[in-house]
């Protein structure tokens, strides 16, 4: 795996997460204080200045969802007969570079797959918050009309997230299955 994808995938959990933190930012302090002039002017460094920020925060974001999901994985493994003593890095020192491809690419499938699935429910919950938040002494039916929406989309989002990790994860030690087969 290179630098370059592991860069990306930080990358990608982190700005999902930054959605989610944001979202908690402003329901707790409001959208009054936000300077959109300042922001329009000072785009670029912003930008620079918030990659500091996204970067730890998608790592962070990628071993929360290693921890969160571990059982699952560990589920998925067992039912495809992957014990303890079989690990996928042998297969990866014996075989050919397009089984190493293959199992590099899936790991970057899961990996993105897994920490999207953790973000789109936080970002689901605060904005739930956020829609609370920015208007309580006002809540009316179109705002409660509007929750449901966003309750709906964000479970079939992160339904869906959730599918394609378990999908990959399942084809991933699927595979691992059979060349562990194949080499015995």
């Amino acid at each position: 795996m290179s630098t370059t994808e592991v860069l990306f995938e930080h990358l990608l959990g982190g700005i999902q997460a930054f959605i989610w933190v944001s979202l908690i930012i402003l329901s707790t302090l409001g959208i009054e204080w936000i300077d959109y002039e300042n922001i329009k002017n000072y785009y670029f460094a912003y930008s620079f200045v918030g990659l500091a920020f996204v970067y730890p925060l998608g790592v962070f974001m990628d071993n929360l969802s290693d921890k969160l999901l571990s059982r699952c994985e560990n589920k998925i493994k067992i039912k495809h007969a992957i014990d303890a003593n079989q690990h996928i890095g042998n297969l990866l020192e014996h075989g050919s570079k397009s089984l190493n491809d293959y199992f590099s690419y899936t790991r970057i499938r899961i990996r993105v797959s897994r920490v999207t699935f953790v973000n789109f429910i936080l970002i689901l919950i605060s904005l739930i918050i956020f829609t609370f938040n920015i208007h309580p002494s006002s809540l009316n039916l179109s705002q409660f009309k509007l929750i449901f929406i966003e309750i709906i989309i964000g479970l079939f989002i992160s339904s869906f997230a959730f599918y394609s990790w378990n999908s990959i994860v399942n084809s991933y030690y699927k595979r691992a299955q059979r060349e562990f087969k194949k080499n015995a």
